[in-house]
């Protein structure tokens, strides 16, 4: 019966991450939240198509924080620092596995360098637990690029 109960506490986390989600991130109370277009579903997956990444003309960073309100970015180094659940430790980076494809991404530099406009689909687990084939968990969240066809070719 113990065995299990880690997992369990894993689960009951990611409900409340992402009741938490629906609320004003710290610091703008009052403020009206940006409209959500995008999926986010039970599980809290959120997945972001063509028309939400297209709609503000800015950085796939910049749009995923402003539709993920309880991701976190610090920029200290050469590529920024993402959290999508919280720091876990001072020592160690909590970045979440970036996949551009089927690919993974070195760093966190890819949310910069990639134009919007070339990518025609985003899927965000903050819990980590990622269902599709060829793609791994991760601890700390996984961040899925899909790219539209045309930037492929």
């Amino acid at each position: 019966m113990l065995r299990g109960a880690g997992r369990f506490a894993g689960l009951v986390g990611a409900v409340v991450l992402v009741a938490c989600a629906t609320g004003y991130p710290a610091g703008m109370a009052g403020t009206a939240t940006p409209a959500f277009n995008g999926v986010r579903d039970s599980d809290g997956t959120t997945s972001l198509d063509e028309d939400e990444l297209h709609a503000d003309g800015r950085n796939l960073l910049d749009v995923l924080q402003q539709r993920l309100p309880n991701m976190t970015v610090s920029q200290d180094g050469d590529c920024p620092e993402v959290n999508l659940r919280g720091k876990s430790t001072v020592q160690h980076a909590s970045n979440p596995a970036i996949y551009v494809g089927q690919e993974r991404a070195a760093n966190t530099c890819i949310l910069l360098a990639l134009n919007t406009f070339d990518i025609g689909h985003v899927e965000v687990y903050p819990s980590g637990i990622v269902h599709r084939p060829g793609y791994l968990s991760s601890p700390y969240g996984v961040i899925i690029l899909f790219m539209r066809k045309s930037a492929v070719q």
